[in-house]
This record gives C-alpha cells, sequence and structure tokens, in this order.
C-alpha cells in the first residue's frame, strides 16, 4: 500500500468516527430536547371526542372533540383534528355520541337556606328540625310540645331547639314581619310566642313552617339580641341568622362543610356557577373566602353584598365609604353587585295593580301598609344611595307586584335627574331583579330603555298561574314570568332555580319546601330550562304538605313558551353576562374556562316533552371531573 493511501485512510477512518460522536451528540441533545419538551406539558390535559359539543356562541357551533389545557378550553375541531394533538399524559375521555353543553349558571339561589335543609342535621344535630306532625292544628299543637320536650331531654335545656310544623299550616303561626311589626297579634287561634314559653321558658325555640314563616320564644328572642344585635323575625332569617349566626358561629371549618355539600349537589347536577347575596351572616362569607383561598370551592360562586340596606344607619355615608368592588375577586369568588333582596317584602300586597276577584281578596293581597316601597322608606333610600355611590343593583326583588318594577324605574330616574348617573350608566350596569312573577306588557319597553336584567324561575311558573285563576279577574296569566315577551323584544334574561334541586326527605318536602310546593319535578336541573318549553306544564292541585300528589297539566300558552336555544342561553351566556363573566363563562369557545356537562339525550333535537327528562352524566369544572355517574 502506498504511503498516500495509508494516510488517506486514517484520515477517513478518523473524519468517520468524528462524525459518529457528533451524530450521538446531536441524537442525544435531540432526546434531552423532546424531553424537556414533554416536561413542559405543551400537550392537553384533557380532550373529549366522539360527541356533540355545543359551544353554545354567536353562531351555535357544534364540534366532535375538545382540547383542554390547564382550566381552559385551547381549541375544538374534528376527532382527528383534536385526538392528535394528545401527549404522553393528557386524559382521553370518550363521550360515546353524548351532548355536551357549557356548564350551567343559576343566577338566584340560596344553597345557604338549601343546605341547612338537606345536610344540616348531618354536620350538626341541633340544625336538624324537631319535626310536629299532624293534620289540624289540634294534633300539631300536641305534637309541637311532644316534640320540643324530647329534643330537650336529649341534648339539654339550654341547647337551641328548631321546630317546625307543616308549611301547609304557616297561616297558623303568628305573624311578624321585619319592620318589627307583629301581625296579626296574639290571635289566640294561632301558635303564638306565649304558647312556646310555656313549652320551654328556659330553652331558645324557634318555630318555622315553610320556607319563610317563623317566630321565636322569648328566650331565643333575647338571645338573637344579645347575639346578633337584632331578632330574626321570618324563616328565612332563621335559616340564614340562628343557624349561620348563631349555632355555626365561629364554627368556619363545619361550616364550610355544610355549605360545601349543598354546592356539591349542585354541580353534580350540571349547575357550575351559582349566585347568591352572600353576606347573608358573616360565617357565611367566612366559609367561601377560606374555600377559596384553600382552592376548594366546589363550583364557582358571584355574591351581591346586601348588609348596608338593612343594618346601616346611614345608608349614603355607609355606600360612599364601602367604594365599588364589582367583578373582583377570584375565578371562584366574585361581586356582583349590591342589594338587599327582599326590598319589597314588607309592601307585598300594595306592589300588585292586579285587580283580584272579591274585596275581601284585594284586601288580602294588599296587606297591612300604605304604599308599594315608598320614598322615604329605608329600602328605596338606601338602594338610591347605592346607585349614588356607582355601585350595581343585583339580587333585589321583583317579586310580590308589578309595581316593584314601576319603583326601580322612578330610582333609576331619580338618580339620573340629581346628576348622580346617566341613563348610559344605568345601562351598562344592567340592574339584576329576581323573580319577576308580575310584569305588564306595558313594562316590557321601560325594561329594555334601562337594561334591566331579570331572572325567571320555573318552579314559580305553576304556582303563579294556579294563583292567577284561583284570586284575581281573568286577563293576567300575560304578566306571569313572561319570558317570550323579552324574547321577542330582544331583551336577554336568565334562568334560576331558587330551590334545591335535589329531591329532598319526604318530610322536609312537607315541612320546608314550600317554595316549590306546586312544581313536582325534582332529581334534575333539566325540569327548570325545560318547563319553559313546554306547551304544558304540570302544577300539583293538593294542599301544601299533604299527602294529596294530585296534579293538572295546565297549559302556558304562547305568552310564556319559549324556544329551547333561547331556553338555554337563559342558564349559559346570557346568566354569564348577567353575572360579568361573559368572557370567561357561558359558551365553549378558545380562552374561556372549561366548564362543561355531558347530558344523556341530545337536548337540541329530542321532543320538547323530553327535555323534562334528561339527566346529567358528567359536570367537567376548569378543565377537572367533579362529578361522573355511575352509568357513563
Amino acid at each position: 500500500m502506498k504511503k498516500s493511501h495509508f494516510v488517506t485512510c486514517v484520515l477517513t477512518c478518523l473524519l468517520l468516527i468524528l462524525f459518529s460522536l457528533l451524530t450521538l451528540e446531536n441524537l442525544r441533545a435531540q432526546s434531552q430536547s423532546r424531553s424537556t419538551l414533554e416536561k413542559l406539558a405543551v400537550y392537553p390535559t384533557l380532550i373529549v371526542y366522539n360527541g356533540k359539543i355545543a359551544t353554545m356562541d354567536n353562531n351555535l357551533t357544534t364540534y366532535q372533540a375538545m382540547a383542554i389545557r390547564g382550566d381552559q378550553i385551547w381549541t375544538l375541531g374534528t376527532d382527528r383534528e383534536i385526538r392528535e394533538l394528545a401527549g404522553p399524559q393528557t386524559q382521553m375521555i370518550d363521550l360515546k355520541g353524548r351532548t355536551v353543553v357549557p356548564g350551567l349558571i343559576d343566577v338566584h339561589t340560596h344553597p345557604q337556606l338549601w343546605g341547612w335543609w338537606h345536610f344540616g342535621g348531618q354536620v350538626l344535630p341541633q340544625l336538624e328540625p324537631a319535626y310536629a306532625h299532624g293534620e289540624n292544628l289540634e294534633e300539631v299543637r300536641r305534637n309541637l310540645e311532644l316534640v320540643i320536650q324530647r329534643r330537650i331531654q336529649k341534648q339539654g335545656k339550654d341547647q337551641w331547639v328548631i321546630a317546625s310544623i307543616p308549611h301547609r299550616m304557616q297561616g297558623e303561626l303568628q305573624q311578624f314581619f321585619q319592620r318589627g311589626q307583629v301581625y296579626p297579634g296574639n290571635d289566640p287561634a294561632r301558635i303564638r310566642r306565649a304558647d312556646l314559653d310555656s313549652i320551654a321558658p328556659d330553652t331558645p325555640v324557634v318555630i318555622i313552617s315553610g320556607c319563610c314563616r317563623s317566630f321565636a320564644n322569648s328566650k331565643a328572642r333575647e338571645m338573637m339580641i344579645k347575639i346578633l344585635g337584632y331578632e330574626a323575625t321570618s324563616g328565612t332569617r332563621v335559616g340564614y341568622d340562628v343557624v349561620w349566626g348563631i349555632l355555626l358561629r365561629d364554627k368556619t371549618t363545619l361550616a364550610a362543610d355544610l355549605i360545601s355539600r349543598e354546592m356539591q349537589d349542585f354541580v353534580n347536577y350540571g349547575v357550575t356557577t351559582i349566585a347568591t347575596h352572600g353576606e347573608v351572616i358573616h360565617e357565611v362569607f367566612k366559609a367561601w373566602s377560606m374555600l377559596d383561598r384553600q382552592g376548594k370551592m366546589p363550583q364557582r360562586l358571584a355574591w351581591s353584598h346586601d348588609a348596608g340596606f338593612w343594618a346601616a344607619k346611614d345608608p349614603v355615608e355607609f355606600y360612599r365609604l364601602l367604594g365599588n368592588f364589582l367583578g373582583q375577586g377570584s375565578d371562584f369568588l366574585w361581586n356582583v353587585g349590591v342589594g338587599y333582596e327582599a326590598w319589597d317584602n314588607d309592601y307585598a300586597g300594595n306592589c300588585l295593580s292586579a285587580k283580584a276577584k272579591t274585596e275581601e281578596l284585594q284586601k288580602r293581597f294588599r296587606g297591612p301598609f300604605p304604599d308599594c316601597i315608598p320614598t322615604e322608606s329605608i329600602h328605596y333610600q338606601a338602594h338610591l344611595a347605592a346607585v349614588e355611590a356607582g355601585l350595581r343593583l343585583f339580587d333585589v326583588h321583583a317579586l310580590t307586584g308589578d309595581r316593584v318594577l314601576d319603583r326601580a324605574f322612578a330610582l333609576a330616574e331619580q338618580a339620573i335627574q340629581n346628576g348622580t348617573r346617566t341613563l348610559e350608566d344605568v345601562r351598562q350596569q344592567g340592574w339584576n331583579f329576581d323573580h319577576g312573577t308580575w310584569i305588564r306588557q306595558d313594562q316590557i319597553p321601560l325594561i329594555k330603555k334601562y337594561g334591566f336584567r331579570l331572572d325567571f324561575q320555573g318552579s314559580r311558573i305553576g304556582e303563579s298561574l294556579y294563583n292567577v285563576r284561583r284570586f284575581f279577574e281573568p286577563g293576567y296569566e300575560s304578566w306571569v314570568s313572561p319570558a317570550k315577551s323579552f324574547v321577542d323584544a330582544g331583551i336577554p334574561f336568565a334562568i334560576s332555580t331558587d330551590v334545591g334541586i335535589s329531591k329532598v326527605s319526604d318530610v322536609a318536602e312537607n315541612f320546608l319546601n314550600s317554595l316549590s310546593a306546586r312544581f313536582p319535578y325534582r332529581d334534575s336541573i333539566w325540569p327548570h330550562i325545560g318547563v319553559w318549553v313546554q306547551p304544558v306544564v304540570e302544577v300539583a292541585l293538593g294542599e301544601f304538605g299533604s299527602g294529596d300528589r294530585r296534579t293538572e297539566m295546565v297549559a302556558l300558552g304562547p305568552e310564556q313558551r319559549i324556544d329551547r336555544i333561547s331556553a338555554l342561553r337563559a342558564m349559559t351566556t346570557w346568566s354569564a353576562e348577567i353575572l360579568l363573566r361573559g368572557d370567561r363563562l357561558g359558551s365553549l369557545e378558545p380562552g374561556k374556562l372549561s366548564d362543561f356537562v355531558v347530558i344523556d339525550k341530545d337536548y337540541f333535537t329530542i321532543p320538547e316533552p323530553e327535555l323534562m327528562n334528561i339527566k346529567t352524566l358528567m359536570t367537567v369544572l376548569g378543565g377537572k371531573i367533579a362529578y361522573q355517574a355511575p352509568n357513563f
């Protein structure tokens, strides 16, 4: 071999060795790069596929699959497009052809109250009511003494007793009003404070019937004033103030346990966001704040502040100093305004202009007070003070009559005339009024003018129509929560529940659950939506709380019936806007929070009566499975 060939071979070998080393180093670097990319988790954390994903966006777009990264929606597309994005740690869920809709939003409910009804006795024995059964007042009186004495013997005379009689007998309780007046006073035909005092003079006892009728014995009244600074004079205030302000006072962990159970109950049915008056009593908000800090909120919650309306001596100064924290908070807990929910309750009768069938009924519905939310009243002046301080009204009643909205129009106009607000200010804020049971057709243009946002409850339709036909002159059916008039006028509104969704025990149904006594649908959120689409709705006719379960199919007619898209928007996109989170919630679009629900039927194609029978199979909240049915 020539010397030149030898040199060439050596150089070639050296080059080959160097090339091999460089190639190995490059492969090693590529491998490390892939490992680094995988560690950076550039893949979706969750993919759902093989379904019908109804985004509820402006174009009502549907997709087969959706990719989620963290708590936000990443992208949507076909099964092939989305599945090829999967990484080694991506969770894959086969929807099995099921329909997916955005997480449902309930803008008016009371988890503090329903939680006590559903789970109170499980968390704290004193929260379990002592139920006094009976077919008539005489039996109830006799059993009331027995159950109170038994409870005292079991837990001691210093412990609170919450007694309850069937809600069909709520008229047998001595009536208290929040103004501090007592009506009809010491009628011996009714159960009175003196009766409770004779049964348990040394034990704090409150008696409750249904959601909203209640009073305390002298010992309980003394303790309320000592601890709370006032006497709770209605059933809801007992459920709030006695339960949360006295029995759960400074027991924040226990309070959080109780309210978490009820919020999870909502999630199990597909409700991922709710709204309520979050102050109620400070222990409730302490519990929510603790859960939010710990990252343990079971669902999203928008809250309104109402303390200043019924506690502040000078509402003008109170709201000037309070400041505007509208929209502030986290993705799980934020403020949506201020408002005293029951601003109209003290004036219920005179807030209704509908004509009753008889003079006797007219007096009954007019009530004992002289005017509807008088201008000089603390209710009117406090709301005006909040508005003039730049705050948004939220969670304010429009329940007891059409004239409630007249007073709201007057309040808005007064703020405008005073120069503290403009019409555009009011419109942009979108003041929220709950229930909307009585609305005249001539009020619809004014609701649109001022940008008011109302919510309606299907659970009240049956009761409202039943009462309209029983007590009032013909022609008032169109006043009952006229959702179709809102749709025709282009006014977004919300559908809410205002009741617990799950099936409560039979005793709680007969003693506490008076709010939906004529709404015979339980154990599903979907009747609360579907009822607005039905040509007829089932209404319970039997006496409240009795064993009589007779029902009747009552026609809603064109005055109330709406299309199914509008009904679903009213609990998704429109509700998200009302809660100031239209950019984050309400539809399934890239960048929004990944809250969605898998249901067992196709909401968009099944016959209308079947809407009432839909069941939730899975709830995903922020990209994590929050509920999954055993059969999915």
